[in-house]
């Protein structure tokens, strides 16, 4: 081979190899954002961790009460991250949102790299997530302490339907609740020994009857049977998120979901409503010592046009909550049906 050929056949290869290696490099160092190292970031997380701790918390929430605190691990395709939850009851007198912009202000002044989004679930709760990128590290729940002094009633009474839980199971207490003269709904269970013929009883005392999702995850299939378990059903409970729900047969029968779950609201439940059917939540899972949450009731009620809470019947709360549903001021509360309560959204 002639020398000026071998020389350019070599310089060609080179030139490949070059642009090969180059390539390689802007794909995983530039063009890639996965591939490059996370170093900075989880330092960032790291900090942000102690300036809520050492600094905000301190600054914002020095006279409150924490309630509850749970730190959950969650993982993303570039690694690990501890996501903080806190619920804080604030004193009396004192505005969760003012307390909540005042946090949102001090992490923008300290920690400009953060983003922090303050909603409210209702009248009274704020919640505050502070971002580090699209990482949420922390979630606090500001709750305020509510006087006994109850705002004044403005416009119509607000509609209060009181879903009864876990009916089917047992017979004396399920026939107990459905003497009620109240407009109850009844949340039944599927294949117990009571279910069939409380669901015929509750029908006959005019109360409103829906299917209560066990625990245990169950299909499409699965829950449209437990629907034919439970006749005159007009809607579904869903106490823990299901896979799914068979969204075609409750808009062709005209069915809602109650979401009981306490959760933000999950993937299914918006594709569902999305889809058009009606979805519901509760204010809250009434248990053991409810005054204050009735009080929070009686508050809510000033500015919220229907409200849902849920109690099971076998709790001690569930006498107490219907006794208190019973001698509200017909001007203020009404008892209502679930679906009265769908009507005014």
């Amino acid at each position: 081979m002639k020398p000026w050929l071998t020389r350019g056949l070599l310089f060609a290869l080179a030139a490949v190899s070059l642009w090969k290696i180059t390539v390689f490099v802007a794909r995983s160092w530039v063009l890639d954002p996965a591939a490059v190292p996370t170093q900075f970031e989880q330092g960032q997380h790291v900090a942000i961790e102690s300036l809520v701790v050492q600094t905000l918390v301190p600054a914002a929430l020095s006279e409150a009460d924490l309630l509850r605190e749970e730190v959950e691990e969650r993982s993303d395709d570039q690694g690990t991250w501890n996501a903080h939850f806190a619920a804080w009851k604030l004193k009396e007198g004192e505005s969760p949102m003012r307390t909540a912009r005042r946090i949102q202000q001090l992490a923008e002044e300290i920690a400009p790299d953060t983003h922090v989004y303050v909603t409210s679930r209702n009248e009274l709760d704020v919640d505050l997530r502070i971002y580090v990128a699209k990482r949420q590290t922390h979630h606090l729940q500001l709750i305020p302490s509510l006087s006994e002094r109850v705002p004044p009633q403005t416009g119509e009474p607000a509609r209060v339907a009181v879903v009864v839980t876990g009916l089917g199971s047992d017979g004396p207490l399920g026939q107990k609740i459905l003497e009620h003269t109240l407009p109850l709904t009844i949340s039944m269970l599927p294949y117990r020994p009571f279910t069939l013929r409380q669901s015929r009883l509750a029908t006959v005392n005019h109360k409103e009857i829906i299917l209560e999702l066990p625990e245990d995850p169950i299909t499409n299939s699965e829950m449209l049977d437990a629907l034919l378990a439970v006749p005159q059903a007009t809607g579904i409970l869903v106490n823990h998120l299901p896979e799914s729900l068979p969204v075609p047969h409750l808009l062709d029968a005209g069915l809602y979901v109650l979401d009981a779950t306490g959760e933000v609201e999950g993937t299914v439940l918006r594709t569902a409503k999305h889809a058009g059917v009606s979805v519901l939540r509760t204010v809250d899972n009434l248990q053991g010592d409810v005054d204050e949450a009735l009080l929070r009731l009686q508050h809510l009620s000033r500015s919220e046009p229907g409200l849902v809470v849920t109690v099971n019947a076998s709790d001690s709360a569930c006498d107490t909550v219907l006794h208190w549903l019973a001698n509200t001021d017909p001007s203020e509360i009404r008892p209502a049906y679930l679906t009265e309560v769908l009507d005014v959204y």
